[in-house]
């Protein structure tokens, strides 16, 4: 039962995931009010309706002037202490009524509540995650928006020094085939479906960053596929990320066993499968850097890490 609780709620989370790729897209970083032309303050009363905007507030300092997130947006701990909002698709707009936010921050995919909160005359602000350029665009945008542009730019140079000492780091070096693996039935002792990640999502930048290539080489963003699709593919590296949510109900040894019934499989064979449980690891927000070091870490063992790395 903890297992197939896994397989629910992994499975929602993948839907996030899905629908931010594919969704329909509108212009980030636009704001809607109903008092459009007049000129306003920064925002002192901010709600977020998705996590990787809640880490981007609080990455900013910001995290005074959030008053409200939604049930999914755990980090930093001090984001449990917000009022709770709903859900990413089911918010609850008397909560929101209630505390009288001077901005909401918002997905593109959000664009039903887009709509509500302008007939309530609540203002918004789009944000897209679905690029690495985008999450460092997002980061600008809120700090204009909220007055910390200064802070906003600081962030967003230790990104980017991150994302350069990581090319650094794997130039030069061989560039193994990596799926990485999203999501499929762990109660399973054999592979059957998999979701993995496709073309042109930020999981295949980090995978380049990282010092490798995707796998997966069709034209879906989001493809499920199946034993015999992964024995094609035959990847050198697998890495499958969990994220938190199954740190103390999966058994992981069952999980690793999974992929066992794949023995001809490069990855398999040379014992490079590489479960990914880390609260981070689903979550394209600014902590991606982490999870780009968690890749190079499974794509090149035979780099030295001085103890700096190691701890960030």
């Amino acid at each position: 039962m903890k297992q197939q609780r896994w397989l629910i709620v992994g499975l929602g989370a993948l839907v996030l995931l899905f629908v931010a790729l594919v969704g329909r897209r509108v212009s980030p970083g636009v704001a809607n009010s109903a008092t459009s032309g007049q000129p306003k303050s920064s925002p002192r009363r901010i709600i977020s309706l998705a996590p990787s905007i809640t880490e981007v507030l609080f990455a900013l300092g910001l995290g005074d002037s959030v008053v409200g997130v939604t049930r999914f947006c755990t980090f930093p701990p001090e984001a449990a202490s917000k009022d709770d909002v709903g859900g990413y698709y089911d918010p609850n707009y008397e909560a929101i009524a209630m505390l009288k936010p001077d901005l909401v921050v918002c997905m593109p995919e959000h664009e039903k509540p887009r709509e509500y909160l302008a007939a309530m005359g609540v203002e918004t602000l789009t944000v897209s995650h679905q690029s690495i350029a985008e999450i460092l665009a997002s980061v600008r945008t809120i700090g204009a928006k909220a007055g910390v542009r200064n802070q906003a730019e600081t962030l967003v140079t230790e990104l980017e020094q991150r994302i350069d000492e990581a090319a650094t780091k794997t130039r030069g070096l061989s560039r193994p085939a990596v799926l990485i693996a999203l999501g499929r039935d762990v109660e399973l002792d054999r592979i059957e479906d998999v979701y993995v990640a496709g073309q042109g999502g930020w999981y295949e930048e980090l995978v380049e960053l990282a010092g490798g290539v995707n796998a997966y080489d069709g034209g879906l963003p989001f493809p499920s596929v199946s034993a015999e699709g992964i024995l094609s593919m035959n990847p050198d590296v697998i890495i499958e990320v969990l994220g938190d949510i199954t740190r103390t109900e999966v058994d992981y040894e069952h999980v690793g066993r999974g992929w066992r019934s794949l023995p001809q499989v490069s990855a398999v064979q040379a014992k490079r499968v590489h479960l990914l449980h880390r609260d981070f690891a689903l979550i394209p927000g600014p902590r991606f850097v982490q999870i780009l070091d968690e890749f190079i870490r499974a794509l090149h063992p035979e780099l030295i890490w001085s103890d700096h790395e190691i701890s960030q």
